[in-house]
């Protein structure tokens, strides 16, 4: 019983967390930066989600994040969002069950991929699903691309040292699937 509470516990934290960070990047991040595109540091966070949980516990968290993301940060409706994390946690999945080894250099290069997906799938959902789609801003999305990339270490050191603390035994067995799925 113990460890559910443990576990309820860090699926809980891990949201909160995600959804303060996004309200820094949202208000903070022009203050000081201007205009300069902030990291999408929540895509690392979901992307940390996708590597290292249980499919199941993934989807319900990234579904919950991007409900929080969506009711105070963004204005795209809820159905487009979720529509995204459903294509890039059917990709990401899908590229982990054929090769991923833990560490954070796989992870950086996840981060890159995953990044420039997202922002693939967005533009496309926007453009086929909205009446006023979201433009290409080819340039910032590069730049997002490039400086979520360079804090997607920090962000898994981060997240894998929470699961250390924290102590989710769902979370490190799930941390230490091979590229066939299966537990060692």
């Amino acid at each position: 019983m113990q460890t559910s509470k443990f576990h309820f516990l860090n699926f809980f934290v891990i949201a909160l967390v995600t959804f303060l960070l996004a309200a820094f990047l949202t208000t903070f991040w022009f203050q000081l930066f201007g205009d300069f595109p902030a990291p999408l540091v929540w895509l690392n966070v979901i992307l940390y989600l996708m590597l290292y949980r249980r499919p199941t516990e993934a989807v319900l968290e990234i579904y919950l994040i991007g409900f929080l993301l969506s009711a105070a940060y963004s204005a795209q409706p809820i159905g487009i969002i979720w529509l995204v994390f459903f294509v890039l946690f059917s990709i990401v999945y899908s590229v982990k069950t054929r090769f991923f080894w833990p560490g954070p250099r796989y992870f950086f290069f996840a981060s890159m991929a995953t990044t420039t997906l997202y922002h693939i799938v967005f533009v496309l959902t926007s453009q086929v699903l909205e009446s006023n789609p979201s433009g290409a801003l080819l340039g910032q999305r590069i730049v997002e691309v490039i400086f979520t990339g360079l804090v997607s270490i920090p962000t898994f050191l981060v997240m894998e040292k929470w699961d250390r603390i924290s102590a989710d035994e769902l979370a490190n067995e799930a941390a230490t699937q091979t590229n066939t799925g299966a537990v060692e």
